[in-house]
């Protein structure tokens, strides 16, 4: 399986020449994985490993498992390195979103960074973040952007269609969040804020699929007796993402913790206003111009800003329209080009 991430640059990377090789996981029992060494074997002469999410790699289903685990990911990265093939490493995330053995994740992220010819980050907070959690030099890091998504999703539907689709009137406020929910998107302080609103015309749309039950029956009762809330509990295809960003007027995802987002990119791409918390990369890729930032420690900061933004409703396509100019220059040739850069580099080319 590939996100659009990954099909975007691996697409425009093979444009430009670079014979790309999209491993799949080769594991063994419930703990042993030798995928890594397993896909250098398999491609004889591999000149480069870039790993993009090392979660899979580290985390086991107990303590004892992490630690067999990521000691053997160590291993097979000393392995491929003292063989001459070069390790680049994007962080997307520092650890895991649900902070399982996050200590423990945390000190082998440290021993990979350390391992590491290059390191990518998407901007320079993320860069910051890597200095100071693994304390690798500046040197070795290469902040590359996050690209777009303005031409990889279906978006022939209309805004009048959409809203008819999912029962939605020409005059109502729509909040959208889409996307795998989990507990650290904020969708249950979403749902919270959403309810203080005193505002007929809003509507509040969730759309995803739960990451547990046990989060699908926290957003039910969150969200019961509201007829301006719809949830939709199921993972939403490709050719349906139109339907949602089309239909809503502006994107609130209220993350607790984040680095990078995806959604984000995706809300822009589609010509969304945003709402953000004041985190991670956030602040470099949005601004006031199309989104309304928060602090999240701040008491009711995410309630005040969906208020805000129900006061600049007559504002909120030319917020869109401005975050799409921003994705349009995100454009994956570019971002393309320069991963190919960091690759020559570590070959010496």
């Amino acid at each position: 399986y590939q996100d659009p991430y990954q099909r975007s640059l691996l697409g425009n990377l093979k444009k430009l020449g670079c014979d790309v090789r999209y491993g799949a996981l080769k594991q063994f029992f419930s703990v042993i994985d030798i995928s890594l060494l397993f896909n250098v074997i398999r491609n004889f002469k591999v000149d480069i490993i870039h790993l993009h999410w090392q979660h899979p790699f580290l985390l086991g289903k107990s303590k004892f498992g992490t630690i067999v685990k990521s000691l053997l990911f160590i291993v097979q990265l000393v392995v491929i390195k003292i063989i001459g093939v070069k390790f680049i490493w994007t962080v997307h995330n520092l650890k895991n979103h649900e902070n399982c053995y996050k200590e423990l994740e945390l000190f082998f992220a440290g021993k990979i960074a350390g391992y590491a010819d290059k390191i990518i980050a998407h901007c320079e907070a993320s860069k910051q973040d890597i200095i100071n959690k693994f304390n690798v030099s500046e040197h070795k890091i290469k902040v590359i952007p996050h690209g777009g998504f303005v031409d990889t999703f279906p978006n022939s539907i209309s805004r009048e269609e959409a809203r008819n689709r999912l029962n939605l009137s020409s005059t109502d406020l729509t909040f959208l969040f889409l996307g795998l929910i989990r507990q650290y998107k904020g969708v249950l302080e979403l749902i919270e804020s959403f309810r203080k609103i005193d505002s007929s015309c809003a509507k509040l749309i969730i759309a995803g699929k739960p990451k547990s039950n046990q989060l699908m029956k926290l957003i039910r009762n969150k969200a019961d007796g509201d007829d301006n809330i719809q949830l939709v509990f199921r993972p939403i295809p490709d050719d349906e993402v139109q339907i949602y960003m089309n239909a809503a007027d502006i994107m609130a995802l209220p993350y607790r913790d984040i680095l990078n987002s995806g959604s984000v990119i995706l809300g822009m791409s589609f010509g969304k206003a945003i709402i953000a918390p004041y985190i991670g990369c956030m602040p470099e890729v949005l601004n006031g111009s199309g989104s309304f930032l928060y602090d999240p420690g701040e008491q009711d900061g995410l309630l005040n800003t969906m208020k805000q933004a129900i006061v600049a409703k007559t504002r909120l396509v030319e917020m869109g329209n401005y975050n799409l100019s921003l994705a349009e220059k995100l454009n994956w040739r570019d971002i393309a080009a320069s991963t190919y850069g960091v690759y020559k580099s570590c070959l010496g080319r």
